[in-house]
């Protein structure tokens, strides 16, 4: 439930997960097409397959997604040689764009003090740069009908040192 619900963003990961526990007692899956296909027999979407955000909770439970993307910018916050760089991401789901967004922000933060702090007593001068572009990029029209995959691709810029 907890995978479905936080990294599928499922409305009804519980039902979702249920309908999973309850197939597996009568028959084991043997293959990706056969949970599909149970998903899509139970579930409906407007625009995108049923089985979509469920197989990418299962992709970023297993691979750590989150988890690599937050150490990645880490490692590049903390990094020496950031001076004068520029770092550009492409998410491909709300749940990686939205701790880009929110590292970006972070380093753009002149003041680093706490908000329950009345007036600012680190002295400022802790932004490290500034966000390229005020909101995300996304996919073009000419672009989306070429490469109908690039249509949740966002893309967000940093530039240290500026």
């Amino acid at each position: 439930e907890r995978i479905f619900r936080d990294f599928g963003e499922i409305r009804e990961y519980k039902k979702l997960a249920r309908l999973i526990v309850e197939s597996r007692k009568i028959e084991k899956f043997t293959s990706a097409k056969a949970l599909s296909t149970l998903i899509a027999k139970h579930f409906k979407h407007p625009k995108i397959h049923p089985a979509t955000q469920a197989f990418q909770a299962l992709r970023i439970a297993v691979n750590d997604e989150l988890g690599e993307l937050e150490r990645l910018l880490k490692t590049i916050e903390e990094n020496p040689l950031r001076k004068e760089a520029r770092v550009c991401i492409i998410a491909f789901h709300s749940l990686e764009d939205r701790i880009v967004k929110m590292a970006f922000r972070e380093w753009e933060r002149d003041c680093i003090c706490d908000s329950s702090v009345m007036r600012c007593v680190c002295g400022g001068g802790h932004r490290k740069g500034r966000n390229l572009y005020k909101k995300p990029l996304s996919a073009r029209e000419n672009e989306l009908q070429s490469n109908p995959r690039s249509r949740s691709a966002k893309l967000r810029g940093f530039e240290f040192g500026g």
